[in-house]
């Protein structure tokens, strides 16, 4: 007959072994335990129990603070890359200070040639309150800045939202119906292009 074996597994041992104490202490007298020795086993059982549970706690709770961990990080590179991009676009703004936030400073991509405008600046709303900007970089090398400027609802006065380095934008935290118009225009260095043709939403 092969010897049993206890359960690998901790929930599983915790199962066989609660089974076992309950037929144990059917049995007792057979087996010649005394209710003391039935009273420990369920003590030990009960906290083992408790620990086991404790146990899968600490491995749920570390799997959710890596993920915010990872997506705080996220979030931050987002800021500190947003925050980079609007650095760069400030006129004369001494390269050394840049190099003291740790920021790089790639010189090739500033060079002397005027760039050039964005062309095909399209805007599509939506219902969560993002519009999408899509437009063409007409040339425009890495490197470059895109100013991204819009006038809402009413406004006549034009107002700088962010600086990008990509040619897609989201804009979010709209209100879905309101008019916005958007414009960019391209910056590399101290030298500007003109503006783009100018995107609406609903308007």
């Amino acid at each position: 007959m092969a010897n049993k074996i206890y359960p690998s597994n901790d929930a599983e041992f915790a199962i066989w072994l609660a089974n076992f104490i309950n037929k144990a202490d059917l049995y007792k007298a057979q087996l010649n335990l005394t209710g003391a020795q039935i009273t420990n086993l369920q003590t030990k059982l009960a906290q083992f129990t408790s620990n086991i549970a404790l146990k899968q706690q600490k491995k749920e709770e570390s799997v959710a603070q890596t993920a915010l961990v990872k997506d705080e990080r996220t979030d931050l590179n987002k800021d500190v890359g947003l925050l980079n991009n609007g650095f760069k676009a400030i006129d004369g703004l001494p390269g050394n200070i840049l190099e003291e936030l740790g920021l790089n400073i790639n010189e090739s991509n500033i060079g002397t040639s005027t760039p050039t405008a964005p062309t095909n600046l399209v805007a599509t709303g939506t219902s969560d309150g993002t519009n999408s900007l899509k437009y063409n970089r007409n040339g425009n090398r890495q490197g470059t800045t895109f100013i991204i400027e819009a006038k809402i609802g009413d406004s006549n006065t034009w107002a700088m939202i962010d600086a990008v380095t990509g040619s897609t934008y989201k804009h979010k935290n709209q209100t879905p119906g309101v008019k916005i118009q958007y414009r960019i225009k391209a910056k590399r260095g101290d030298l500007e292009s003109s503006f783009s043709n100018t995107a609406v939403v609903y308007g």
